[in-house]
């Protein structure tokens, strides 16, 4: 590090040493108990969270389920930790869509997770496969997928007019 002032140097260097010995706040989305995802990263999380003196909070889709929680609150609750992981699809299982869950407000809300810490972040939070846009990962795929037709819903759940994108 260069710096003109050694006490300025001292002084940064004591302010990062502070910053690492903190505790930082970790919020997982672990999806249901059967997710493959989690059960992997499961497995290193207690010496992950030692090694690096995280507290760590998981949160289930039973969970979701019984704190009524809407698409902002699932968002607003990884903003709140200094590091998010969603290992699981937030809008599957039954318990979900018993909260009348809308796809496009989740996806909106998601995109406030583009400059958070964690995982998905950045472009990742665009990705058609976390999004579980099924039709944009198939327009990828043109070459190898049967022709495809896009149906669009309306905010209802009523089907519209068939949208005039087709995958050929």
């Amino acid at each position: 590090m260069i710096c003109l002032n050694p006490d300025l140097e001292l002084h940064w260097d004591a302010v990062q040493y502070k910053r690492q010995r903190a505790k930082r706040l970790v919020r997982i989305y672990m999806g249901s108990f059967l997710n493959s995802q989690w059960l992997r990263f499961s497995v290193s999380l207690p010496s992950i969270a030692a090694m690096y003196n995280l507290q760590v909070e998981i949160l289930s889709i039973q969970d979701v389920n019984k704190r009524r929680m809407s698409e902002s609150d699932f968002v607003n609750y990884f903003l709140a930790a200094d590091i998010h992981f969603i290992l699981g699809h937030a809008h599957q299982g039954a318990s979900i869509r018993a909260l009348g869950w809308n796809m496009d407000v989740l996806k909106e809300n998601l995109q406030r997770l583009k400059f958070h810490n964690g995982f998905p972040s950045g472009l990742e939070v665009q990705c058609p496969v976390f999004l579980q846009d099924k039709f944009e990962y198939l327009t990828g795929l043109r070459d190898y997928a049967n022709p495809t037709l896009r149906i669009d819903l309306r905010k209802n759940g009523d089907y519209t007019s068939l949208h005039d994108e087709i995958i050929r």
